[in-house]
């Protein structure tokens, strides 16, 4: 909903000065009427200088056609800007989103780049209730060479931002998870070696695991688990001043 106290912060903190909300209806005044189920018309492509999602695309069944649409609307040179439930929004909406999805999403070879992607724990699940939240930059699964999880007790939302470079025809190659791509690519590199028909080694993680309880085992193995998915994971998570 744009007016009031919305409209306000908008234009005074953020230099807004022509400022349209779309939504399925007008029941909360929206300028723009449209189903982001389905593509948006052509007159609305490279549209708006910024396009903000407050909260949306958790509730739009068809995400891949909503969220190419803020893409399309968006100018060269302009921005995307993301507020969306991240970990325990269960029932809130449709969806729970992965910052794995925001990097492949909104990559170069569609047009974007990632300016930051960002998670901050709520105390409520309703997240406006919450004050001094900390902020937390995510670090790009691709480059940490692993998935970047996180487990958390609170609801936590992630942010992002994204600058449009061109315009480029969307998903012309579907997003694929990135250890996954990883993983494909060492098998094909290995076929055909001399390392590849070698038997495995054993790790020292097998090793010791071979010699200890399954039951303490998987106490370790949990607990490290933990630790490596939570906030204090430097290699995931540097807190944002």
């Amino acid at each position: 909903m744009i007016g009031g106290e919305t409209e306000n912060f908008l234009r005074a903190f953020l230099g807004a000065g022509s400022i349209e909300a779309l939504d399925y209806s007008d029941y909360e005044g929206a300028q723009l009427l449209h189903d982001m189920n389905q593509p948006v018309a052509e007159d609305m492509v490279g549209r708006f200088d910024v396009v903000y999602d407050g909260g949306t695309l958790e509730h739009i069944f068809n995400f891949p056609t909503a969220i190419a649409n803020l893409m399309r609307m968006t100018k060269v040179g302009g921005r995307v800007f993301m507020s969306t439930p991240a970990n325990n929004f269960f029932g809130h909406g449709f969806y729970q989103f992965s910052p794995e999805l925001m990097f492949r999403v909104f990559a170069p070879e569609n047009g974007f780049e990632i300016r930051t992607v960002q998670v901050l724990e709520t105390r409520y699940p309703s997240p406006e209730l919450s004050r001094n939240r900390i902020a937390y930059e995510v670090a790009d699964p691709a480059a940490v060479h692993g998935r970047v999880g996180l487990l958390t007790k609170r609801p936590v939302l992630m942010l992002v931002e994204a600058r449009k470079l061109e315009h480029k025809r969307l998903f012309a190659h579907m997003p694929l998870q990135s250890d996954y791509v990883a993983g494909w690519k060492a098998a094909q590199d290995a076929a055909g070696s001399a390392a590849a028909a070698a038997p495995p080694r054993r790790t020292w993680s097998n090793r010791v695991g071979a010699m200890l309880p399954r039951s303490l085992w998987v106490l370790l193995v949990g607990w490290a688990q933990r630790r490596r998915y939570s906030l204090a994971n430097r290699d995931f998570y540097r807190k944002v001043p």
